[in-house]
């Protein structure tokens, strides 16, 4: 299509024009106003959840990096907003890598702080009588631990293959993976799809189920005076 023939279409089609503005305004307007709402919020969770007695339950300590999580990568847009708008010179290969890198992390983390979370409250509800042995401090903080510790070592192959390539069709700089074939760029994508969201999505649905079936089954308990059996734990010690 010839540049008359764009001309044409602008002029009959108006349309295209209001389009074009709409997005390229959400484009620059909405991320900071994202960033500044998520990063309020965020701060707002995290003095909740560390004062007081808060700060000695899991479940608290688990919202609280939840929120310094959400909160990094939040972070991380807001660098790449102002860097595409104001300091495009800054962006080079280095910060590209790097950039990439640590926001696979940041949000894989997060996905996963939440289905350790959901897994925690699962074993509350199914297993109440050992839940004060398993859901600590001390656990929730391994946890954490563990999960940010292996994400930084299962993501650390964004370093190498991260890169700034320019297109032409939109006269860009983006940061992609101009070092990998199309197959293994595929192969990438769809492992990061199920590391970052099918996997995590999955642990969370079948500790909801888990909750639900644990409600379920506690709603229909037989009571006695000074013994109470769950049904799902038939083979569990019964404590007089």
């Amino acid at each position: 299509m010839d540049l008359n023939e764009t001309s044409q279409i602008n002029e009959t089609c108006p349309q295209y024009n209001f389009v074009y503005v709409t997005v390229t305004g959400l484009e620059y307007y909405a991320p900071p106003v994202i960033v500044i709402v998520g990063l309020f919020g965020n701060i707002l969770t995290f003095l909740a959840m560390v004062k007081g007695s808060n700060r000695k339950k899991s479940t608290c300590f688990y919202m609280a990096s939840l929120a310094i999580a959400d909160s990094f990568v939040l972070f991380l847009y807001l660098m790449l907003w102002m860097l595409t708008y104001f300091t495009a010179n800054l962006f080079n290969e280095w910060v590209c890598k790097i950039r990439k890198y640590l926001i696979m992390v940041g949000f894989r983390v997060s996905s996963w702080i939440i289905v350790v979370m959901s897994v925690e409250r699962a074993l509350v509800t199914v297993y109440p009588l050992k839940a004060c042995r398993w859901c600590t401090l001390k656990t929730a903080m391994i946890s954490v631990s563990v999960t940010v510790i292996l994400m930084l070592v299962t993501n650390i192959q964004y370093i190498y293959i991260s890169g700034l390539t320019y297109l032409p069709n939109v006269n860009k700089w983006q940061c992609i993976f101009p070092y990998v074939n199309e197959f293994w760029s595929q192969v990438i994508n769809v492992t990061g799809l199920l590391s970052g969201t099918i996997l995590p999505f999955t642990g969370v649905l079948v500790s909801n189920a888990m909750i639900i079936y644990g409600i379920r089954a506690t709603s229909s308990c037989v009571c006695t005076p000074g013994l109470v059996v769950f049904p799902f734990i038939f083979k569990q010690k019964i404590i007089n």
